[in-house]
C-alpha cells in the first residue's frame, strides 16, 4: 500500500474518468470494451488491468498527467512511482484506479537497504516466499527460518463446518445467528467475520455492525470489557481486532476472505498459484484466531460459506494452513461426523464452552500431533526468488537478462504441471518485452499466458484455437475432482457456488460461466470459445460419447423468442465446431427460458435448454455428487459407482439429450 497510488473514483473523478478515457481504445482493441465500460460505470464489481503494451505506449504522457495531479492526491507515494512507472500495473475497478509495482521497490527506503539485520516475524503465514516477494529477501535466507514448536501460544479453538454435516438440508445462516444470539444473551460474546460491507449487512437483523474504524475500535473495547457480548460483524477485519477470554466464545467466519486491495483481487482472479493460496490460508488463520489470543483461551468457530467450505476441503490448500489450524479442522470433523439435527449442533458447540472434560483432553492430546516445523516450500522460494531478480533486472534496464531468468522459470521441470504459475511469469514476460519494444515477443508471451487462464489481458491478436483430445471417460473425470478434496463433503460447497449463476437475474458473462462450469463437474471437457478465441460458441460441452453440445446462452430472453438471428449465431458457432473437429457429431442447443422460436428461425435440428430443465439437471448432479462423496472404496470402485449413478440419473450424453433438451416449439405467430 505504501508504494501504491490509488485513486478514488469518488474523491478524485476527473482523475479517474480522464485515465479511464486514455485507456478506453485499448480495451476495445482485445474486445474487453463492454468489460472495461461496466468497470468505470460502476455496474461491475471486476478488476481489470490495462493491458501491458497500452500501458508502455502511454507512459510518457500518464507521467507528466500525473505529476500534475498527485499532490492532491497523494504527494509521498509519488517519489517511489515517478521512476518505475513502467514496472508498474495499472489497475481499474469501479472504486479507483491502482497504480503499483509488480514488487515493492524496498531498495528505495535508505533505512531498510542500508540495515545490517532484518527479521521477518510472523505467527501466521505458512508461505515464506511471500517475504522474497514483498521485501527482496533472498531465497537462501528465508529458506532457513528460525520456528518453534512450541505449542504454548495456540489456544483451544473447536472448529465447526456446518456445510459439512449431515444436516438434512437444515438452512446454515438461520441456525448460526441462532446459536449467535443465544450465546450472546448468556454473555459469552460472539462475533462474525464477513468479507465485504454487503455480506456483513446481511447479519444485521442479528448483530450490530460498526463500519467505521472508530465504530469498530469503541465495539472492540466494550466487548472487552465486558459490557457488550455482541453479536456483532466486522467487514473485512481479520486482524487488528484482539478479543481475548470472554470477549468472544463463538466466532463465525463467513465465506471466503476477500483481496484487500484491487491488486490482491486481481492476483486472485488471474492465478491460483501458492502466493495467492498463501495470501488466503493467512487471512483465514488470522481470523479464526481473533477469538484466542493464547494458549488458555479457548472459542468455538464456525466456518460457513460455499467459497469458504471449498477452499478449506481442498488437499492442496490445507497445506498452507499451520500444523495446529489443520489438527483442530480435522479434530471438529470427527466431532461432527454423528450431528445430524440442529440441537446437537447447539450441544457440541457446548462441549467447548463448558468445558467438557473429555473434549478438553481430546484437543489437547491431538494437538500434541502439530508440535513440529513447518516445511519449506523449496518451489515457492525459487520461483519468487527468480520474480524478484526479474524485477531488479527489469528496473536495471537489463531487459533481456530479466527475460532469461523467466524463461528458466517456466521451464523448469518442477513447474512442469503448474500452468497458472507459468501463464503467471509468461504475462510478466510479455510485459518486460513490450517495454523493450519487441511486440512479437510481447504478443506470443501474452498468448501463452491467456490461453492458460483468460483472466489474464487478452493478446491484441487472439489465439488460434486447437482442436483437443477427446476427453476421458465421464466418471473418471469427476472422480478424480472429487479426489482433489481431504474434506469430499466441500465438493459440494464449490458445485453450489459453480452453479449459482444459473439464475434469469445473472449477466450474460455470468451466466455461461455458470454453464460451462456445470459441463466441467458433469465430467466434460468444458470451454467458452467465444470468450477466449473471438469464434465459436458461447459454452461448448466436448464428451466422451459420439457427439458434443454446442451451446448459445440466451438466458435474457425472458419475453421474446428466438429469432432468426439468434438462431443463425447457434449454426454459425456449429459450423465453427466442424471445423474445428471434422470428425465430430454436434447437437445444437440453445440455453434460454422458454423453448420458444419465431417462425423465420427455422430451428429444425436445434434444441432448448430451458431455464427449469437446468434446474432439474443441477439437481440431478447435486444428487449423483452427494451420493459419490460419502461412497467407500478406491477409485476405481468411485468410477464404477459414479458410472451407474450417472446413467441411472440421466447424465451420461445421450442422457441429457434425450431427457433434459427439448425442441423448439413455434411462437403463436411471427413477430
Amino acid at each position: 500500500e505504501a508504494f501504491s497510488l490509488n485513486i478514488s473514483a469518488k474523491d478524485h473523478p476527473d482523475v479517474y474518468a480522464d485515465l479511464a478515457g486514455r485507456f478506453r481504445t485499448a480495451f476495445k482493441e482485445v474486445n474487453r470494451g463492454g468489460s472495461f465500460a461496466d468497470i468505470t460505470s460502476g455496474k461491475d464489481h471486476g478488476v481489470m488491468e490495462v493491458p501491458s503494451w497500452a500501458w508502455q505506449g502511454k507512459l510518457q504522457e500518464v507521467e507528466i498527467y500525473l505529476a500534475g495531479q498527485v499532490d492532491k492526491i497523494n504527494p509521498y507515494v509519488w517519489p517511489f512511482l515517478r521512476d518505475n512507472l513502467p514496472v508498474c500495473h495499472c489497475l481499474f475497478s469501479r472504486r479507483s484506479v491502482t497504480i503499483t509495482p509488480i514488487f515493492p521497490p524496498v531498495d528505495l527506503l535508505p533505512t531498510f537497504e542500508d540495515c545490517g539485520r532484518r527479521i521477518y516475524m510472523s505467527a501466521t503465514i505458512a508461505d515464506d516466499s511471500e517475504i522474497v516477494r514483498a521485501f527482496g529477501a533472498t531465497a537462501e535466507a528465508v529458506g532457513k527460518p528460525i520456528t518453534s514448536t512450541s505449542l504454548a501460544g495456540v489456544g483451544e479453538r473447536m472448529i465447526l463446518v456446518p456445510e459439512l454435516m449431515k444436516l438434512g438440508g437444515a438452512p446454515i445462516t438461520p441456525m448460526v445467528k441462532k446459536i449467535a444470539t443465544t450465546l450472546a444473551e448468556g454473555e459469552r460474546g460472539a462475533a462474525i467475520l464477513a468479507p465485504s460491507g454487503a455480506a456483513a449487512e446481511k447479519w444485521t437483523d442479528i448483530a450490530s455492525y460498526p463500519s467505521t474504524a472508530k465504530d469498530v475500535a469503541a465495539q472492540v473495547k466494550a466487548m472487552q470489557e465486558g459490557a457488550d457480548f455482541g453479536p456483532v460483524v466486522f467487514a473485512n477485519r481479520y486482524d487488528g481486532i484482539d478479543l481475548a477470554g470472554n470477549a468472544c466464545r463463538f466466532l463465525v467466519m463467513d465465506n471466503l476472505p476477500q483481496g484487500t486491495s484491487d491488486y490482491d483481487v486481481y492476483r486472485m482472479n488471474v492465478v491460483a498459484d501458492s502466493a495467492v493460496s498463501s495470501m488466503l490460508a493467512q487471512r483465514i488463520e488470522q481470523g479464526i484466531g481473533r477469538g484466542t489470543r493464547g494458549g488458555g483461551d479457548y472459542c468455538a468457530v464456525m466456518l460457513i460459506g460455499s467459497k469458504l467450505v471449498g477452499w478449506i476441503g481442498r488437499k492442496s490448500n490445507l497445506a498452507f494452513l499451520t500444523a495446529s489450524t489443520r489438527v483442530q479442522l480435522a479434530m471438529g470433523h470427527e466431532m461432527s461426523e454423528t450431528v445430524t439435527t440442529v440441537k446437537e449442533v447447539g450441544q457440541t458447540v457446548m462441549k467447548c464452552l463448558k468445558r467438557d472434560p473429555d473434549w478438553v483432553a481430546y484437543h489437547a492430546s491431538e494437538l500434541a500431533e502439530a508440535a513440529h516445523a513447518t516445511p519449506v516450500n523449496v518451489l515457492a522460494l525459487k520461483v519468487a526468488g527468480g520474480e524478484r531478480k526479474a524485477f531488479k533486472l527489469q528496473r536495471l534496464g537489463q531487459f533481456e537478462k530479466a527475460m532469461q531468468v523467466l524463461e528458466k522459470l517456466m521451464g523448469d521441470e518442477e513447474l512442469k504441471h503448474d500452468k497458472q504459475r507459468r501463464a503467471w511469469l509468461a504475462a510478466t514476460g510479455a510485459r518486460i518485452a513490450y517495454q523493450m519494444n519487441d511486440e512479437e515477443r510481447g504478443q506470443k508471451l501474452q498468448t501463452q499466458a491467456f490461453s492458460v487462464s483468460n483472466n489474464h489481458s487478452p493478446p491484441k491478436v487472439r489465439p488460434t484455437y486447437v482442436a483437443r483430445p477427446i476427453p476421458g471417460k465421464q466418471s473418471a473425470a469427476i472422480v478424480a475432482r472429487m479426489l482433489e478434496y481431504d474434506l469430499r463433503g466441500a465438493l459440494l460447497a464449490d458445485f453450489e457456488e459453480a452453479v449459482a449463476e444459473l439464475v434469469p437475474t445473472a449477466s450474460a458473462a455470468q451466466y455461461e460461466e455458470a454453464l460451462a462450469s456445470l459441463g466441467s463437474y458433469l465430467g466434460f471437457d468444458a470451454e467458452r470459445p467465444e470468450k477466449v478465441y473471438s469464434k465459436g460458441p458461447d459454452v461448448l460441452w466436448r464428451t466422451d460419447a459420439a457427439f458434443d453440445f454446442v451451446i448459445e446462452a440466451k438466458s435474457k430472453k425472458q419475453d421474446n423468442p428466438l429469432y432468426k438471428n439468434d438462431h443463425a449465431q447457434l449454426l454459425e458457432a456449429e459450423a465453427w465446431f466442424k471445423g474445428a473437429y471434422p470428425d465430430r457429431q454436434s447437437v445444437r442447443v440453445s440455453a434460454l427460458p422458454e423453448a420458444v422460436a419465431d417462425a423465420k428461425a427455422s430451428t429444425a435440428g436445434s434444441y432448448a435448454l430451458r431455464l427449469n430443465d437446468i434446474t432439474k439437471l443441477v439437481g440431478a448432479l447435486r444428487g449423483v455428487l452427494s451420493d459419490l462423496v460419502v461412497s467407500p472404496g478406491n477409485a476405481a470402485t468411485l468410477r464404477e459407482r459414479c458410472e451407474a449413478a450417472l446413467q441411472k440419473a440421466n447424465l451420461k450424453p445421450s442422457g441429457i439429450k434425450n431427457t433434459f433438451l427439448v425442441s423448439f416449439a413455434m411462437a403463436a405467430k411471427a413477430i
